[in-house]
């Protein structure tokens, strides 16, 4: 480090010129004071200052004293070498992701410092690469990490690197590829705690875009709880919590309730998936650990429910695969309406299982069960499809159809084999209960004829035969009596 301190005159201003190295990056620091008297006895004087830490710079302009060391006056600040900056004030801090500063992130404000080590930023307009929040910032000393406290209003927040329209992004576009296996950095969490009010009227994460929202966002020893107070997203709104955990490696959970929200929108920016069209409710509790979401996908465990209002299946016409027997009926053009789908489901090592699906159409009604690999993407599910029932459910043509595959291409087959082989199982049962009747009405017969038992209509052939023998043995009894005593 090289200083030049200059004090022409003790009673007039003084400047503080500095140059030197904080963990590798370049610091300079250029500062203009009021009375060098009256700051060096510790009163509060004019001062202007100008500081760069590798590419970050911070301007001041307004008042500040130094024992104890409170300031008060204009901030201008460009952050785009937090690792810089964070080096010189001792603390490790990394680069931001895409919508959070990567690229791009400035700070303004009035900046006040009390004396006690806590800093207040009022009328702060904070920009994050393309977003621009609003509000109120402070941060707090603590025992081990600093606490940042503030209140936010931001315009459209777009966070990540987002999604091509067509789909075509990391979301929609690795339907077939797979999730992404990049390491996930979330070490900055551990930076500091927060607690953070953000209001927005927009917020696209890339895989998931949501309208206005109100979250608060709690940040304590790299845990980050979000929670949901208000989030309108697809036609619909979410509640609940989402947690990211960075303690020793990385965790995602949440308690999450969505109502009425366009499922077809929701699984085709989340899961490339766009053939499921309604709407409806669902509720969400799930966790995953990992580095990567790869890992985080093939790791989740959890439950939940849903129920879906009238929509439709699109890519395949199930009533007419019934009717014909036939499953060729799949394709662009091929379609099943429905007025309701309901089910529940839990999920262990990135596999959701369902066996309690009802669906209910026009032409027919349904039963599923099965498997939906959440991190290898596939289908493994058979649906109990009934079409052209009778009114009261009865009767109609029942062919099981079995969904396999990858969830980008899934292969449809009626289950023809399992029809045949229930019918057998059927006409077994069937000849074990004719020949169970027969034997039953033999023995009733021959009770009947040899031992003069009648076998009521509710009564088993063991309870007939019991009872026949507990006559017999009452007529025995009272005849011996009868010829002890001598009486007729």
């Amino acid at each position: 480090m090289d200083a030049t301190l200059a004090i022409p005159d003790l009673a007039g201003p003084f400047t503080l010129a500095l140059t030197g190295l904080s963990s590798g990056k370049p610091v300079a620091l250029d500062l203009t004071g009021g009375v060098f008297s009256a700051f060096e006895a510790g009163r509060v004087v004019p001062v202007t200052a100008n500081l760069t830490a590798g590419g970050s710079s911070l301007s001041f302009d307004g008042r500040a004293g130094l024992s104890p060391l409170v300031a008060e006056g204009a901030l201008v600040a460009d952050l785009g070498d937090l690792p810089a900056l964070g080096g010189v004030i001792g603390t490790d801090i990394s680069t931001p992701g895409a919508g959070l500063g990567r690229d791009r992130l400035t700070a303004t404000g009035q900046l006040t410092l009390d004396g006690t080590g806590a800093t207040y930023l009022r009328d702060a307009t904070l920009v994050a690469d393309g977003n621009q929040l609003t509000g109120d910032i402070d941060l707090r000393p603590g025992e081990a990490r600093s606490k940042l406290v503030g209140q936010l209003t931001a315009g459209p927040v777009t966070i990540g690197s987002g999604t091509d329209s067509d789909g075509s992004g990391e979301a929609g576009g690795t339907a077939s590829a797979g999730w992404s296996s990049e390491s996930i950095d979330v070490s900055a969490l551990g930076s500091l705690d927060a607690e953070l009010v953000l209001v927005a009227p927009s917020v696209d994460l890339g895989t998931v875009k949501l309208g206005e929202t109100r979250v608060k966002v709690t940040i304590d020893r790299a845990r980050a709880v979000t929670e949901i107070r208000q989030m309108a997203a697809y036609g619909g709104q979410i509640t609940g919590e989402f947690v990211v955990n960075g303690r020793g490696g990385l965790s995602v959970g949440g308690k999450l309730a969505f109502a009425g929200l366009d499922m077809q929108a929701v699984l085709r920016d989340a899961a490339g998936y766009d053939r499921l069209v309604a709407a409806g409710d669902l509720d969400l509790r799930f966790l995953g650990v990992g580095n990567s979401i790869a890992a985080i996908m093939n790791s989740l465990e959890g439950e939940g429910a849903f129920e879906l209002g009238q929509g439709e299946l699109r890519g395949l016409d199930i009533a007419t695969m019934l009717q014909t027997l036939d499953p060729a009926y799949i394709g662009e053009d091929q379609k099943t309406a429905f007025d309701g789908l309901a089910g529940t489901f839990t999920i262990a090592g990135g596999v959701l299982s369902n066996n309690d699906l009802k669906l209910v159409a026009p032409q027919l009604t349904a039963a599923g069960s099965g498997d939906v690999g959440l991190g290898t993407r596939t289908l493994d599910y058979r649906l109990r499809p009934t079409a052209l029932a009778a009114a009261d459910g009865s009767g109609g043509v029942m062919v099981p159809l079995l969904i396999t595959g990858p969830w980008a291409d899934p292969s449809f087959r009626l289950d023809l084999e399992s029809i045949a082989r229930e019918k057998m199982e059927a006409e077994a049962k069937a000849a074990a209960a004719a020949a169970e009747a027969a034997a039953k009405a033999e023995l009733e017969q021959r009770l009947q004829d040899e031992l003069g038992i009648t076998v009521a209509p509710d009564e088993s052939l063991g309870d007939a035969a019991i009872r026949g023998a507990e006559e017999a043995l009452q007529d025995e009894t009272r005849q011996i009596l009868e010829d002890i005593l001598g009486t007729d």
